[in-house]
């Protein structure tokens, strides 16, 4: 008999994804926050959407997956004017993680810690208001 315990240990190891999905961990990186951004859009409100035709093409350019950092902007540039309020407030924060963690040279997304996210939000919330501190460590969250 296989208690709930157990249950949920099985469904909670399905993985869709590998962690470094591309060769590249820059590939991987971009991929992981592409699907974020993805599930962000999603999630948040909706309410004062203007054009639900560009989110829906914003959504379809993120299950294309963006060839480099500089797309995924344009997308959520796109998607901010299209209504979705809030999607930038957790994008930048990320964007700006994408760098820091490029300069660190790591050679799989398995290297990245806790200390590491910690190191990265401290040196880049240092001067900022404790709203804009609190909203940079709800984005990587």
């Amino acid at each position: 008999m296989i208690n709930n315990h157990d249950k949920f240990q099985k469904e909670t190891t399905k993985i869709r994804f590998p962690l470094d999905i591309d060769i590249s961990t820059k590939e991987s990186l971009l991929f992981w926050i592409t699907r974020y951004i993805k599930y962000k859009t999603n999630t948040l409100s909706s309410r004062k959407v203007k054009n639900q035709m560009a989110i829906q093409n914003a959504i379809t350019e993120l299950n294309n997956s963006p060839t480099s950092i500089d797309e995924l902007s344009t997308i959520v540039k796109d998607i901010r004017k299209a209504g979705i309020e809030g999607v930038k407030t957790f994008y930048i924060p990320v964007q700006k993680f994408y760098s820091y963690m490029l300069a660190q040279n790591i050679g799989s997304l398995k290297e990245i810690d806790d200390e590491m996210v910690i190191d990265y939000l401290t040196s880049n919330t240092a001067g900022m208001s404790d709203a804009s501190k609190k909203n940079y460590r709800n984005a990587m969250l």
